[in-house]
């Protein structure tokens, strides 16, 4: 007996283990608080020496801020305000969304609203020579009719510093765009609209909430959180969204592929909203959805898909790769897409479920899907957040030793978010 109850506790404590196969460190505890911000469901961004930079909504003017963490030589980091936006009179934006740096640099994004027309912008972020940092506004939206509005999400740049990215309103249906914004002489920058969704009485998607993604070919692909097939109930306007593809024609135009459309029947998901589409060295594409897969009053704990890439006849297949159980310590939810590490393991993050029940339905964890020699794929959880440390979490970026970085919008010594380190 005394052997049996040996091997059970062994068992126990192996299992215990495998659901939680990391360590999290709280690099920052947010407390919009002295001009402080509140997290985000942003991801960070390095700099070339390893620096993280983000934005937070908050801040003095409570309309969002860019901030800096650094390693401060004691084991911790120190955070630097760059800039507060004051959307209040001034015509600057608010509510910044992702980053990303150019070889310069300098730091760009876009604002969800704000702006001259109160629909957001797109702006720049300089370091000045004496110290500090310098924003310019390269666009406001609304400018014209037909113009986008509200972007979301982190924007992409080309090798000739063309920025893409996407509105969810606006264009000629009102029902989102992608954008191009192009540098001119003296340091004006002119939009195109690349492509205007038409909904799912258009055959098209509807209301993309994410950021684009750009292949070598300069190739772009995004997700939208609805139109394409599926009932009318997946969202308000109908459809369950779709993957997409926009490809550069001659002429200058650009043509929308439809690669895969969501729906709420069989195994598929539903409600792709903030997911990024990643892109592996093959050119397969990878992504997640909210809800969908099943169970949970039918509406799906949310699932990670694929669409493998066939240089053949250059079509795409579709599968789905993993489905959420919230169950069992599994995550659900999962909100923010996919992060190709360079072992070829994927990771994410989900808002709700994993191993602690301090929030009720479970504060979130981080995930790592490993793909074995017969193509099958298997989950790993290596973080169950706790809600009293941080939950809610962003999607994630990685440094070269395996470390796995993002934010939260909630938890923390003052409830209000933070940046936490995953060490698998």
């Amino acid at each position: 007996m005394k052997r049996r109850l040996t091997i059970l506790a062994l068992a126990l404590l192996l299992a215990a283990g495998s659901a939680s196969a990391a360590s999290e460190k709280v690099l920052w505890n947010f407390s919009n608080m002295n001009g402080d911000g509140e997290g985000g469901g942003t991801s960070l961004v390095f700099d070339q020496q390893g620096n993280l930079y983000g934005s937070a909504a908050g801040g003095t003017n409570a309309t969002g801020l860019i901030f800096e963490l650094s390693p401060n030589g004691s084991g911790g980091y120190s955070e630097t305000i760059l800039y507060e936006f004051n959307v209040y009179g001034t015509g600057d934006g608010s509510g910044p969304q992702g980053l990303i740096f150019d070889r310069q640099g300098n730091l760009y994004g876009a604002t969800n609203t704000g702006g001259k027309n109160g629909t957001g912008t797109v702006f720049e972020l300089s370091p000045k020579s004496g110290g500090g940092w310098a924003e310019t506004i390269l666009y406001s939206f609304g400018v014209k009719g037909g113009d986008g509005n509200y972007p979301g999400g982190r924007l992409v740049m080309d090798a000739a510093g063309n920025f893409y990215g996407t509105t969810s309103q606006g264009g000629r249906k009102h029902l989102g765009t992608v954008f191009e914004l192009s540098p001119k002489s003296g340091g004006r920058w002119k939009e195109t609209i690349l492509h205007n969704f038409r909904g799912q009485n258009g055959g098209d998607g509807a209301s993309p909430e994410a950021g684009l993604s750009v292949d070598a070919a300069g190739n772009l692909y995004g997700i939208t959180s609805s139109g394409g097939d599926g009932p009318p109930e997946c969202t308000y306007d109908g459809g369950c969204g779709i993957v997409f593809k926009l490809t550069h024609e001659a002429g200058g135009t650009w043509k929308e592929t439809l690669l895969h459309a969501f729906a709420t029947s069989g195994k598929d998901g539903w409600a792709p909203e903030s997911s990024n589409v990643a892109i592996d060295q093959n050119g397969n594409l990878y992504g997640t959805t909210a809800l969908g897969g099943g169970g949970r009053a039918n509406r799906g704990n949310g699932i990670a898909w694929e669409l493998v890439y066939s240089a053949r006849n250059h079509s795409y297949s579709y599968r789905v790769i993993h489905t959420f159980r919230a169950d069992k310590g599994d995550g659900w939810s999962p909100r923010n897409g996919i992060t190709i590490g360079p072992s070829g393991s994927f990771y994410g993050t989900t808002d709700l479920g994993g191993g602690n029940q301090n929030c009720g339905d479970g504060c979130g964890t981080v995930f790592e899907l490993m793909q074995a020699k017969n193509k099958e794929w298997t989950e790993q959880i290596l973080y169950s957040f706790t809600g009293d440390v941080s939950s809610t979490p962003s999607g994630l970026i990685q440094d070269g030793a395996g470390n796995l970085y993002g934010m939260t919008s909630a938890g923390g010594t003052y409830n209000e978010g933070v940046v936490f380190e995953v060490t698998p």
